[in-house]
């Protein structure tokens, strides 16, 4: 067996235990504690004359008995002998150390790596931004790659928690389940994701173009296409940490769309999100329209955070398109937000069950959906578990509709 020994001098110890005599021998491997350098050394029972069948390392504890002993003339505290009661060598043994393996850390991922991960996901991404044939890509920097691929994770485990009740993003299910729910199923091909200058276009009067520095979402593409420098924070400066929030965003669209698929436009999340009311606590309205009003309204209540709706660039981690004011507009982005929103508190809270206005009655250290008001204090009306709450009965609603997402 082997024993740690903390001896006096890196010396010879004998070590009494209630089991008898035991005698350390063989070379010394320091490693560093805490408090100490301590020594690993081999250990033969005295009485006996051979190596002690016990198994397993020796409590720390025990060596309240340790009692030093003098090395013998010409022995060096590295190579021991067996010593006798009287400290006396009685055999030399052949001892061939056996070193501990080096500890070589994981390298930082490559993009190459990244770009074959994402692949199981159900996703294509190009190195240089776009494929062979299309022109004005970008190529994707490591850290760019980095922030997409936590976004998809991060989806991936909301996905798996929801379906599952299995908080991996990375493992098969939730592998397999976010590519069911993201790439196209007729044919199946994987969703593009592209890194573009902002003179890239997809043609054809789609949407996207002419966009600059953020992302959007060509459905009729099967892509989503990150532009320039998409990513900011509330300050207007370029800030990769926040790339993370705009491309959960994208792919709050992208599912809106996958939620359309072979069901009536009101039972998409979108059509969900028109007609649909949430309402606090005190039965105010949080998201939807005024009574009285055709004016559909997000709400600046409830949130992940808060947003400047006057001062550019009108978005923040959590709202990331809270300017728009034309209703299809405005609730497209709105839904993407949701998503987004939804996914972060998912990760970051428990499921939300029970009742929500007297669940969770707090701000929330949590991410997304905060029970805050448009100044971000504390609403003790919950619109954040409004929102919650909400969104986690559609997602029930859409994932019955469609049984293939697993």
């Amino acid at each position: 067996m082997y024993v740690y020994a903390q001896p006096s001098s890196q010396s010879a110890v004998l070590l009494s235990v209630s089991s008898g005599q035991f005698r350390l021998i063989g070379r010394y491997e320091t490693f560093t504690s805490p408090v100490a350098i301590w020594y690993r050394v081999d250990t033969h029972r005295d009485t006996a004359g051979q190596t002690s069948s016990v198994s397993g390392w020796v409590a720390d504890t025990v060596f309240n008995s340790l009692e030093p002993c003098i090395a013998p003339t010409g022995v060096t505290a590295g190579d021991l002998p067996i010593l006798d009661s009287n400290g006396n060598p009685l055999v030399t043994p052949t001892f061939t150390p056996t070193r501990t393996p080096t500890y070589t850390p994981t390298p930082v991922n490559s993009i190459q790596a990244i770009i074959d991960d994402l692949a199981t996901y159900g996703l294509t991404v190009f190195a240089a931004g776009v494929d062979s044939g299309q022109s004005n890509g970008q190529a994707w920097t490591l850290v760019e790659l980095q922030q997409l691929q936590l976004g998809v994770q991060n989806i991936a485990s909301a996905f798996n928690r929801f379906k599952y009740s299995d908080q991996s993003g990375t493992n098969s299910s939730a592998r397999s389940l976010f590519a069911s729910i993201m790439r196209n199923t007729s044919p199946v091909s994987n969703l593009k994701i592209l890194r573009v200058s902002n003179s890239f276009s997809f043609g054809g009067g789609d949407n996207c173009n002419g966009t600059t520095d953020a992302g959007c979402t060509s459905n009729a593409n099967n892509a989503i296409a990150l532009y320039g420098t998409f990513y900011f924070n509330v300050s207007n400066q370029v800030d990769i940490t926040k790339a993370q929030y705009t491309i959960v965003h994208e792919f709050g669209h992208r599912f809106d769309n996958q939620s359309r698929v072979g069901v009536p436009a009101a039972d998409s999340l979108f059509g969900r999100t028109d007609t649909g009311f949430i309402f606090d606590c005190q039965s105010g309205v949080v998201l939807g329209r005024i009574f009285g009003s055709s004016d559909w309204l997000r709400g600046i209540r409830g949130w992940g955070d808060t947003v400047n709706t006057a001062v550019p660039p009108y978005h923040s981690d959590f709202q990331q398109n809270a300017a728009v004011d034309v209703d299809s507009v405005e609730i497209g982005e709105a839904v993407a937000d949701m998503f987004l929103n939804w996914v972060y508190r998912r990760i970051t809270d428990s499921a939300p069950t029970g009742d929500r206005c007297t669940t969770s009655v707090q701000v929330g250290t949590w991410q997304g959906f905060r029970n805050i008001n448009g100044s971000g204090t504390f609403d003790a009306t919950l619109p954040g578990n409004a929102r919650y709450w909400w969104m986690e009965e559609q997602l029930a609603a859409i994932f019955a509709q469609h049984n293939t997402w697993q």
